[in-house]
C-alpha cells in the first residue's frame, strides 16, 4: 500500500524506480504508480537536489494537457519517505512489444505514431519540461 493505493502488479522498472498498476481505495481507479526508489549510498546534498529536482518536474509535468501524454494524478512520499507520482493507466503494450510480435511498422503508421510523439513533446518543451521527464501516451 503507498496511501491511498493499493499495489496490484509491478509493471516495468527504470535506473530510479519502479512502475506499479495500483488501484485507488476511494475511487476504484486503476491508475500507474511511480515510486523512485534513491541510490544505495547518496551524500545528503546530492539527495536534495535529487528532491528539488523531482519536486520542480512534478510541478511542471502537473502544467501538461496534451491528448497524448499521459495525465499526472498526485504526488507525494511513502511512509519510508520514497517520492512517488501517481499517473492515469493507460492499457495497452508497448511498442517493443508491439515490434516484437508483429516486425517493423508500415511507414504511414511510423509516421503517425511519432507525429503524436513530437507534438507531445512539443507541448512539454514549450512548458520547460525535457524530454526525458514525459511519459508520452
Amino acid at each position: 500500500m503507498v496511501g491511498h493505493l493499493e499495489v496490484l502488479e509491478e509493471i516495468g522498472r527504470g535506473g530510479f524506480g519502479i512502475v506499479y498498476k495500483a488501484r485507488q481505495r476511494t475511487t476504484g481507479q486503476t491508475v500507474a504508480l511511480k515510486v523512485m526508489r534513491p541510490p544505495e549510498r547518496e551524500d545528503p546534498a546530492a539527495r536534495d537536489k535529487r528532491t528539488e529536482r523531482f519536486l520542480r518536474e512534478t510541478r511542471l509535468c502537473a502544467q501538461l494537457h496534451h491528448p497524448n501524454l499521459v495525465q499526472l494524478i498526485d504526488a507525494g512520499r511513502t511512509d519510508d519517505d520514497a517520492l512517488f507520482l501517481v499517473f492515469a493507466y493507460v492499457p495497452g503494450q508497448t511498442l517493443a512489444d508491439l515490434l516484437r510480435a508483429e516486425g517493423a511498422l508500415a511507414p504511414a503508421e511510423a509516421r503517425h505514431l511519432m507525429l503524436q510523439v513530437l507534438d507531445a513533446l512539443a507541448c512539454a518543451h514549450r512548458q520547460g519540461v525535457v524530454h526525458a521527464t514525459s511519459s508520452p501516451a
